[in-house]
Protein backbone atom coordinates (compact mmCIF):
# COMPACT_ATOMS: atom_id res chain seq x y z
CA UNK A 1 0.00 0.00 0.00
CA UNK A 2 1.10 3.77 -0.65
CA UNK A 3 0.93 6.16 1.89
CA UNK A 4 0.51 10.17 0.92
CA UNK A 5 0.43 12.48 3.15
CA UNK A 6 -0.36 15.94 2.20
CA UNK A 7 -0.85 19.20 3.98
CA UNK A 8 0.78 20.85 7.32
CA UNK A 9 1.41 20.03 10.90
CA UNK A 10 2.18 16.39 10.01
CA UNK A 11 4.22 14.05 11.91
CA UNK A 12 4.83 10.37 11.50
CA UNK A 13 5.74 8.47 14.29
CA UNK A 14 5.62 4.50 15.29
CA UNK A 15 3.94 3.34 17.77
CA UNK A 16 4.77 -0.50 18.25
CA UNK A 17 4.96 -1.91 14.72
CA UNK A 18 2.48 1.17 13.12
CA UNK A 19 3.05 4.48 11.17
CA UNK A 20 0.82 6.71 12.86
CA UNK A 21 0.11 9.96 11.32
CA UNK A 22 -0.58 12.81 13.44
CA UNK A 23 -1.43 16.25 13.00
CA UNK A 24 -0.92 18.77 15.81
CA UNK A 25 -1.97 16.38 18.63
CA UNK A 26 -4.74 14.63 16.75
CA UNK A 27 -4.14 10.91 15.25
CA UNK A 28 -5.64 11.06 11.94
CA UNK A 29 -4.21 7.49 10.59
CA UNK A 30 -2.76 3.97 11.81
CA UNK A 31 -1.28 1.49 9.84
CA UNK A 32 0.24 -1.51 9.67
CA UNK A 33 4.44 -1.17 8.78
CA UNK A 34 4.20 -4.47 6.70
CA UNK A 35 0.79 -3.30 5.09
CA UNK A 36 2.79 -0.44 3.73
CA UNK A 37 5.74 0.15 0.45
CA UNK A 38 5.63 3.60 0.37
CA UNK A 39 4.55 6.56 2.16
CA UNK A 40 5.04 9.92 -0.06
CA UNK A 41 5.16 13.50 1.70
CA UNK A 42 4.23 16.37 0.32
CA UNK A 43 3.38 17.98 3.45
CA UNK A 44 5.19 20.10 6.29
CA UNK A 45 5.94 18.40 9.54
CA UNK A 46 8.47 16.03 11.21
CA UNK A 47 8.97 12.51 10.91
CA UNK A 48 10.52 10.41 14.45
CA UNK A 49 14.02 8.50 14.50
CA UNK A 50 11.72 6.24 15.82
CA UNK A 51 9.19 6.04 12.67
CA UNK A 52 12.54 6.32 10.14
CA UNK A 53 13.90 3.03 11.98
CA UNK A 54 10.23 1.51 11.76
CA UNK A 55 10.21 2.27 7.71
CA UNK A 56 13.78 0.81 6.91
CA UNK A 57 13.17 -2.30 9.28
CA UNK A 58 10.13 -2.88 6.87
CA UNK A 59 11.66 -1.49 3.84
CA UNK A 60 9.11 1.45 3.34
CA UNK A 61 10.63 3.53 0.62
CA UNK A 62 10.15 7.74 1.94
CA UNK A 63 9.41 9.94 -0.67
CA UNK A 64 9.33 13.66 -0.59
CA UNK A 65 7.83 16.18 -3.35
CA UNK A 66 7.84 19.61 -3.29
CA UNK A 67 5.00 21.79 -3.77
CA UNK A 68 5.60 21.30 -7.83
CA UNK A 69 5.74 17.49 -8.12
CA UNK A 70 9.13 17.75 -7.85
CA UNK A 71 10.82 14.96 -5.92
CA UNK A 72 13.31 16.31 -3.01
CA UNK A 73 14.45 13.15 -1.95
CA UNK A 74 13.76 9.44 -1.68
CA UNK A 75 14.80 7.60 1.68
CA UNK A 76 15.61 3.84 1.56
CA UNK A 77 16.62 1.18 3.39
CA UNK A 78 20.05 -0.56 1.75
CA UNK A 79 18.94 -4.29 1.79
CA UNK A 80 21.46 -7.29 0.32
CA UNK A 81 19.25 -7.80 -2.63
CA UNK A 82 19.38 -4.89 -4.13
CA UNK A 83 23.11 -5.15 -4.22
CA UNK A 84 23.24 -8.73 -6.55
CA UNK A 85 20.06 -6.74 -8.56
CA UNK A 86 22.34 -3.88 -9.12
CA UNK A 87 25.34 -6.37 -10.35
CA UNK A 88 22.72 -8.24 -12.79
CA UNK A 89 21.95 -4.60 -14.51
CA UNK A 90 25.02 -3.73 -14.63
CA UNK A 91 25.90 -6.85 -16.27
CA UNK A 92 22.98 -6.79 -18.40
CA UNK A 93 23.88 -3.37 -19.63
CA UNK A 94 27.09 -4.48 -21.05
CA UNK A 95 24.98 -6.27 -23.91
CA UNK A 96 22.76 -4.83 -26.58
CA UNK A 97 19.28 -6.75 -24.80
CA UNK A 98 20.79 -4.55 -21.51
CA UNK A 99 20.16 -1.77 -23.40
CA UNK A 100 16.94 -2.56 -25.24
CA UNK A 101 15.58 -3.43 -21.12
CA UNK A 102 17.49 -0.11 -19.72
CA UNK A 103 15.35 2.02 -22.49
CA UNK A 104 11.94 0.24 -21.30
CA UNK A 105 12.62 1.18 -17.65
CA UNK A 106 13.76 5.06 -18.71
CA UNK A 107 10.58 5.21 -20.73
CA UNK A 108 8.45 4.00 -17.95
CA UNK A 109 10.56 6.02 -15.44
CA UNK A 110 9.82 9.18 -17.67
CA UNK A 111 5.86 8.11 -18.26
CA UNK A 112 5.35 8.27 -14.76
CA UNK A 113 7.08 11.44 -13.67
CA UNK A 114 4.75 12.78 -16.47
CA UNK A 115 1.73 11.32 -14.83
CA UNK A 116 3.23 11.98 -11.47
CA UNK A 117 3.62 15.84 -12.56
CA UNK A 118 -0.03 16.08 -14.08
CA UNK A 119 -1.89 14.63 -11.22
CA UNK A 120 -0.37 16.42 -8.33
CA UNK A 121 -1.27 19.65 -10.76
CA UNK A 122 -4.59 18.06 -11.14
CA UNK A 123 -6.26 20.88 -9.25
CA UNK A 124 -3.22 23.25 -8.63
CA UNK A 125 -3.33 24.20 -12.02
CA UNK A 126 0.05 26.09 -12.17
CA UNK A 127 1.46 27.36 -15.43
CA UNK A 128 4.93 26.51 -15.19
CA UNK A 129 3.86 22.87 -14.33
CA UNK A 130 2.04 22.17 -17.12
CA UNK A 131 5.29 23.48 -19.15
CA UNK A 132 7.67 20.98 -17.28
CA UNK A 133 4.95 18.19 -18.57
CA UNK A 134 5.33 19.01 -22.33
CA UNK A 135 8.72 18.66 -21.93
CA UNK A 136 8.82 15.50 -20.60
CA UNK A 137 6.41 14.38 -23.23
CA UNK A 138 9.13 15.83 -25.96
CA UNK A 139 11.65 14.13 -24.44
CA UNK A 140 9.84 10.99 -24.32
CA UNK A 141 8.65 11.66 -27.68
CA UNK A 142 12.44 12.22 -28.86
CA UNK A 143 13.96 9.17 -26.71
CA UNK A 144 11.21 6.75 -28.54
CA UNK A 145 12.76 7.90 -31.84
CA UNK A 146 16.37 6.89 -30.48
CA UNK A 147 16.85 3.45 -31.94
CA UNK A 148 19.43 0.49 -31.04
CA UNK A 149 20.11 -2.30 -33.37
CA UNK A 150 22.85 -4.70 -33.12
CA UNK A 151 25.16 -2.66 -34.79
CA UNK A 152 25.60 -0.31 -32.49
CA UNK A 153 28.45 0.46 -30.21
CA UNK A 154 27.29 -0.78 -26.70
CA UNK A 155 29.59 2.40 -25.28
CA UNK A 156 27.62 5.03 -27.36
CA UNK A 157 24.32 3.74 -26.97
CA UNK A 158 24.44 3.44 -23.03
CA UNK A 159 26.20 6.96 -23.04
CA UNK A 160 23.08 8.51 -25.08
CA UNK A 161 20.13 6.24 -22.84
CA UNK A 162 22.04 7.67 -19.90
CA UNK A 163 21.86 11.08 -21.78
CA UNK A 164 17.91 10.75 -22.10
CA UNK A 165 17.43 10.00 -18.77
CA UNK A 166 19.33 13.09 -17.61
CA UNK A 167 17.84 15.22 -19.15
CA UNK A 168 14.36 13.98 -17.69
CA UNK A 169 15.68 14.20 -14.29
CA UNK A 170 16.78 17.72 -14.93
CA UNK A 171 13.50 18.79 -16.22
CA UNK A 172 11.50 17.53 -13.35
CA UNK A 173 14.75 18.91 -10.86
CA UNK A 174 14.12 22.50 -11.80
CA UNK A 175 12.08 24.74 -9.62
Amino acid sequence: MKLIIDGYNKTLRKKDNQIVVMEKDNEIYRISANKVSDITIMAKGHITFDALNLMAKNNIKLISINYFGQINYILESPNQNNIVLKKLQYQASENHKGLLISKEFITSKMKNQKSTIKTLNKNKKIKEVKIIENKIKQNIKDFKNFKITLNDNIFTSKNKIMGFEGIASLITGKQ
